[in-house]
C-alpha cells in the first residue's frame, strides 16, 4: 500500500569520504521548518528520519530513489 504523505530528501556530502564524491540520501516525512537565515529546510537528526542510504554517488540516485519508494510506501519524494 502506498501512501501519499510527502516526504521530502536531501543529499549531504559524506564526511568520511571527503576527498571523494559520495553522499547520503536523508529522507524524512517531518521537515517543516525553514532555517530563515538560509531558506534551506531543516532535516531532523539521522535517527529520527524515514530513510538514509549508505555512501553513494551521484550517478547511482535515481536507483536508490527507487529503493526508498518501495521502503517508506510513498512516490511522494521531494528533493531540496
Amino acid at each position: 500500500m502506498q501512501t501519499n504523505c510527502l516526504a521530502r530528501a536531501t543529499l549531504v556530502k559524506s564526511r568520511k569520504l571527503q576527498d571523494t564524491q559520495f553522499y547520503k540520501l536523508k529522507v524524512a516525512f517531518n521537515v517543516t521548518q525553514v532555517n530563515p537565515a538560509t531558506g534551506k529546510f531543516i532535516f531532523p537528526v539521522q535517527k529520527s528520519c524515514a530513510y538514509v542510504s549508505g555512501d553513494i554517488q551521484i550517478d547511482e540516485l535515481g536507483r536508490v530513489l527507487v529503493n526508498v519508494q518501495q521502503v517508506i510506501r510513498s512516490k511522494n519524494i521531494e528533493l531540496v
